[in-house]
């Protein structure tokens, strides 16, 4: 079995590769990539120096390299012998499709990745400081082919929650009469656009406030994706506007990490915002009282914002997929494209199944790395995009102890939902 990476022929397993062209790494490639890992960690780089094997003392190097040159940088040839031992070209050509994609998979990860690899294959395991050589070794294309442009236009958000008088259908249907509507507004200022909302409507106590952070940090989410243009001249034929600051009436727990991780400051009004009337509730007296399904009630409020302002973020996000029809990359997941954005998908739990699979609200996602680590309790955050189409969420992304494993498909009786197969 044999998957495409920008490319690159990887076998699934590279430790089971039985290619006569698959030979270890040649003497000078090992010593080169061990020595700009080493001068990588000397200057500087914080990557490199975060992630170094322990025996590797960054300051040390620099203060060796000072005294006596370069040289400092070239270990014995028996020591990188022993470093890369049984490194083959599969080996590196599998670290590089791991680490060079826009998945952003750590060095750790990567090396754990391969050990199970090893594992499964009754061979033994690649050192971890040959993997993060490498790693470091193709840094620049991993920066490269994960590149995301940013813009900050100095823009301030307002993030308001609001409750009409308007009752919604709850997620488990369980309330005849409907539960209180909640709306969570992202507003543009000076201009008070809402750029986007999200209902919550559950109707159970117990996971009322979860879902009202969820549907806060979902809003910033859609706006955020709202904001992105395409453009032929910047990396992955697009560019992401981004506010500087977003001032919350409610505190959204891992909102402000979430944020500073795109250098978008978050900080908790001291009170209520002047949010104008007709925002907080006028503009649904009309529908006191009545129950609604989320859906309707969301179109009726974007009706609402688009004949006050021209601007309701369901009917833009329409007419912009009309106005960039042949914008391939317009089209992808933006998740897929900006990673930072994953981390204002809400968590869910699951598990990987014997067969490769994790299993979530009765759905199941796959992927060829998930067979490594059968019975394994693992969290997912799935994708929004899928969703605002109106179809189930076709891609998931798998963590194992907080770090990124894998973009998994979603597989419905033994097929592949998704319109092409996972990256990553």
């Amino acid at each position: 079995m044999r998957q495409i990476y920008q490319g690159l022929y990887v076998s699934a397993n590279p430790f089971l590769e039985t290619s006569v062209f698959n030979l270890p790494l040649c003497a000078e490639m090992r010593q080169q990539i061990h020595a700009a890992a080493l001068r990588a960690a000397a200057h500087g780089l914080r990557l490199a120096q975060d992630t170094a094997p322990e025996r590797i003392s960054p300051d040390r190097l620099k203060q060796q390299a000072g005294w006596h040159g370069a040289t400092v940088y070239l270990a014995h040839p028996a020591e990188i012998d022993n470093i890369f031992d049984g490194v083959t070209l599969a080996v590196y050509r599998a670290i590089e499709s791991l680490y060079c994609s826009r998945l952003g998979r750590s060095v750790g990860m990567v090396w754990r990745i391969l050990d199970a690899m090893a594992n499964q294959a009754s061979m033994p395991p690649v050192s971890y400081e040959a993997v993060w050589a490498i790693c470091m070794y193709l840094d620049t294309r991993r920066l490269t082919s994960g590149r995301v442009i940013v813009e900050c236009d100095g823009a301030t958000w307002w993030l308001i929650q609001t409750q009409p008088n308007v009752l919604v259908q709850g997620e488990d249907k369980s309330s005849a009469h409907g539960v209180q509507a909640n709306i969570t507004c992202v507003i543009e200022l000076p201009s008070m656009r809402v750029l986007a909302f999200r209902i919550a409507h559950s109707s159970e106590a117990a996971f009322e406030q979860d879902e009202l952070e969820t549907s806060a940090a979902l809003a910033i989410h859609d706006a955020l994706v709202s904001r992105r243009r395409p453009s032929r001249a910047k990396a992955a034929g697009l560019v992401w506007r981004l506010p500087a600051e977003v001032i919350s009436e409610m505190e959204v727990v891992g909102l402000r990490e979430a944020c500073a991780q795109m250098r978008i400051s978050v900080r908790l009004a001291d009170g209520p915002l002047p949010v104008p009337a007709w925002l907080r509730g006028e503009w649904a007296q009309d529908l006191a009282g009545r129950c609604l399904q989320p859906d309707r009630l969301a179109a009726l409020f974007d009706n609402h914002l688009t004949k006050l302002h021209g601007y309701g973020p369901l009917y833009t996000r329409e007419q912009q997929n009309r106005k960039f029809p042949y914008q391939v990359r317009y089209h992808r997941d933006p998740d897929e494209l900006f990673p930072a954005l994953r981390n204002l998908l809400p968590l869910r739990c699951g598990y990987i199944t014997a067969e490769g699979e994790v299993e979530c609200d009765g759905l199941r996602y796959t992927h060829d790395l998930l067979v490594y680590w059968p019975g394994r309790q693992v969290t997912l955050r799935r994708s929004e995009y899928s969703s605002t189409q109106r179809t189930a969420p076709t891609a998931a992304w798998i963590y194992l102890e907080d770090e990124v494993l894998c973009q998994a498909a979603m597989r419905k009786t033994g097929n592949v939902l998704s319109g092409r197969k996972p990256t990553g």
